[in-house]
């Protein structure tokens, strides 16, 4: 009976506490935008909401929301409030001008840019405020955070003496734009010396300053520092002792920086034992080259986690996780836990391109084929050019190798304009990558090719129904920043392959392709990319070259005043021939508006020769052209129109082109 007299005495409190809940009125501010403030002051007062209106929570409530106007570009805000009895809060208020950060400027200086300057000095703002630069409000607490910004970034370039201080700051009423002037003493820049050791012995000392003889006397750059911090870490890995305690001080004094290590190396590592836990389709045996190589050697974090990266590279699996667990002061077991991913798996997919026209196509993966850790793929597309099945099959780790072999298998018809082909063959591959940035391939293929064509005759043709034989070799180098979206970098792709063919002509070839690109900013939004091809095949009896296998230029790719293989030479009736030699090169300036939007502008210039014997730098075309670029995940999309310079009789004007995906 007390305990129901209490919960309904308790409901009753309550219930009028409720009746006398705060509630929040604001004057001073068009009505149109109240709800915004409200909405912004709500998570900060729901205390005051909930209980009856007294002055401490009057005072509360008028003091956050002159916080938020600060904070919103009004440093000449007041609040004050007035309570209306015990439900009404009136929080009156005097706006004053808003006032935006306009332009940032310092004393003359050569080390950064105006551009890295204002970049830098709001970058934390605009990260916290999530608004645009030119918006920017103005904080009356920031310049001083923007000025340590600017500082920190001077230091990340060796400056590790610099200051950096806030010289005058402008109002500028009728703008609205405050203006901040900076006074900046870079000081000297540092360079490295030599780093001093404890814990470890004179001769290890000796062999990690002779592997970090390189960087000494280079700027004390974070990058520079980070690099020597690496080796040394890296060295104690690669002697067994993964489990060293390594800790860095660094000393700055004149114009000198010095690390200091102290290093306790610990025991070195032997792995014993491996067992590997999670799987269900793969089998143990696949498992083995991975890790064969390993077992009985130091153990060496980097080793493992290469093999990590290998085992998720073939697409079986979702999760891999080696532990390494120590069994005794000398060995240890290293416990592999996986999680299979799901291997198999169709995909449709559709696309447009001004060549290729409509696209789609259909594929089905797996890539834990019969539980091997392979790769199976089969695919089919149809464009408006052609109809394309192919089958192939991968092994990742050839011969207890990480060299992936694949063999293919396709079957293609293809409608040039000018001729048609029919080819149908299969190829065997090896592939390797010394490294991140190297890759190779080795193939060989033998194909069956069938062409036609109604507008060119058998000559200009050449064989129509031939096999072709071919060995070829590629050598790739990639130091880009980012292999689908690249902004700077050097990217180069050389490619030899000889050939034969037999049947309605009977010729041997040798074929070179050699492509490179490079990439560099310009400025925080701007990159510049210069890039150049060239090519030529030699045949033994050129009149006997089939033309698919002669070089066709023009399109996104080439000079793109032409559309795609309608640059050079011409037959009787102006379709194209194709040529025993070509050369192509653009420099393109690329300015982002955003993160998704750049605009390109563009010079293309380049030619195309019938015969190798004409191979030079004489009478190119050239193309001068603007383009779009939405950088999208899934690649880059382009529109581009280029626009020809010394247009001959028969040429076009321009040509417009639109694709998808990243260029070389």
């Amino acid at each position: 009976m007390r305990t129901a007299i209490s919960i309904f005495i308790l409901t009753l409190l309550l219930l009028q506490l409720s009746a006398q809940a705060a509630n929040i009125r604001i004057q001073g501010i068009p009505i149109s935008e109240q709800k915004k403030w409200l909405e912004k002051l709500n998570p900060r007062l729901v205390y005051v909401y909930s209980r009856p209106a007294t002055s401490w929570r009057a005072d509360d409530a008028a003091f956050f929301l002159n916080r938020l106007l600060i904070r919103s570009g009004y440093p000449d805000s007041t609040v004050t409030w007035q309570l209306n009895g015990t439900q009404t809060i009136t929080l009156k208020v005097n706006r004053g001008p808003r006032f935006l950060f306009g332009r940032v400027s310092s004393n003359p200086l050569n080390i950064i840019t105006h551009e890295q300057l204002d970049n830098y000095f709001f970058q934390p703002l605009i990260e916290s405020e999530k608004v645009p630069r030119n918006q920017a409000p103005y904080l009356v607490d920031y310049p001083e955070k923007g000025a340590a910004n600017i500082q920190n970034l001077l230091k990340s370039m060796g400056y590790w003496q610099a200051k950096v201080t806030i010289a005058s700051i402008n109002r500028q009423e009728t703008t609205r734009r405050i203006n901040i002037n900076l006074k900046i003493d870079p000081g000297k820049l540092h360079y490295l010396t030599y780093p001093t050791f404890t814990g470890i012995s004179e001769n290890a000392q000796k062999q990690l300053r002779n592997s970090l003889a390189t960087l000494i006397g280079k700027p004390a750059t974070s990058h520079n520092i980070s690099v020597m911090n690496h080796i040394v870490h890296d060295y104690f890995r690669s002697h067994g002792f993964q489990f060293a305690s390594i800790s860095a001080t660094d000393h700055h004094s004149d114009h000198l920086t010095r690390l200091h290590f102290d290093i306790s190396p610990g025991n070195r590592f032997t792995v014993r034992d491996i067992t590997i836990q999670g799987y269900q389709k793969t089998k143990p045996s696949r498992f083995s080259r991975y890790f064969d190589k390993i077992k009985g050697g130091y153990y060496d974090e980097s080793h493992t986690d290469k093999i990590t990266k290998q085992l998720l590279s073939t697409g079986a699996f979702q999760q891999v996780i080696i532990k390494p667990i120590k069994v005794n002061d000398s060995q240890l077991d290293l416990h592999v836990q996986v999680r299979e991913a799901k291997a198999r798996s169709f995909r449709g997919y559709a696309g447009i391109q001004s060549y290729e026209g409509y696209i789609l196509g259909l594929a089905y993966s797996d890539h834990n084929f019969l539980g091997k850790l392979r790769r199976l793929n089969i695919r089919g597309e149809i464009t408006k050019r052609k109809l394309l099945g192919e089958t192939s099959i991968t092994e990742p780790f050839f011969a207890g190798q990480p060299i992936s072999f694949t063999l293919r298998t396709y079957s293609l018809q293809r409608d040039f304009k000018n001729y048609e082909k029919y080819q149908h063959g299969i190829q065997a591959s090896f592939s390797w990558e010394p490294s991140e940035n190297i890759a190779t391939r080795l193939y060989g293929g033998l194909d069956y090719v069938s062409s036609k064509s109604s507008a060119l005759t058998n000559r200009e043709l050449g064989p129509n129904n031939y096999i072709n034989s071919s060995l070829g070799f590629d050598l790739e180098l990639d130091y880009r920043d980012n292999k689908v979206l690249p902004h700077q970098g050097f990217h180069s792709l050389a490619s030899i392959q000889f050939g034969a063919i037999a049947g309605d002509a009977s010729t041997s070839y040798s074929k070179i392709d050699l492509k490179a690109s490079y990439r560099f900013p310009i400025t925080e939004k701007s990159h510049l990319k210069i890039k150049a091809y060239t090519g030529a095949i030699l045949a033994a009896e050129p009149n006997d070259l089939p033309i698919d296998l002669r070089y066709f230029s023009g399109g996104p790719d080439s000079v793109r005043s032409f559309r795609t293989r309608q640059l050079g030479p011409k037959a009787v009736s102006g379709k194209a021939l194709g040529g025993e030699a070509y050369w192509n090169s653009s420099i393109e300036y690329i300015y982002a508006h955003n993160e998704l939007l750049s605009t390109t502008l563009f010079y293309d210039t380049g030619q195309l020769y019938r015969k190798l014997g004409q191979y030079g730098l004489s009478n190119p075309s050239h193309a001068l052209g603007l383009g779009l670029k939405l950088d999208l995940p899934i690649g880059p999309i382009r529109l581009e129109y280029g626009y020809n310079l010394n247009r001959h009789p028969g040429e076009p004007r321009g040509a417009l082109h639109f694709s998808i995906g990243a260029r070389f």
